[in-house]
C-alpha cells in the first residue's frame, strides 16, 4: 500500500490570461475528448476545485492532499492524464503525465 498522498504536477492552463481561477482539477486513466471535457462528463479516478494560480499560460499544483488522498492505484499506472476544467464555464483541456 502506497503512502503517498500527494504529488506536484506543472501544465499548460486553458486560460489565455494570468490569473487566479476557480477550477477543477482532475485525474483520469484515459484522455477524455474535448466534448467531455467541455460538458464535464469525463470519468476520473480523483478530483478536486481549488483556486488555481495561472502565469504564462502554466500552473504548477500539489494534488492530493491528507483531506483527499491520491488513491493507491495512481501509483500504479506508467501515465495518466491531468484535466483542469473551469467551474464557471465549459473552459478545460487535459495533458498526459507520467
Amino acid at each position: 500500500m502506497s503512502t503517498r498522498t500527494s504529488f506536484s504536477v506543472i501544465g499548460n492552463s486553458p486560460f489565455d490570461q494570468d490569473g487566479i481561477f476557480e477550477v477543477e482539477l482532475a485525474i483520469s486513466e484515459a484522455n477524455p475528448t474535448d466534448s467531455e471535457i467541455q460538458s464535464k462528463s469525463f470519468s476520473s479516478i480523483w478530483k478536486e476545485k481549488l483556486h488555481l494560480k495561472v502565469k504564462h499560460g502554466k500552473f504548477q499544483e500539489t494534488v492530493g492532499s491528507a483531506e483527499n488522498p491520491l488513491p493507491d492505484a495512481i501509483f500504479s499506472f506508467s501515465k495518466v492524464w491531468i484535466i483542469v476544467t473551469d467551474q464557471l464555464s465549459s473552459i478545460g483541456n487535459s495533458f498526459e503525465f507520467n
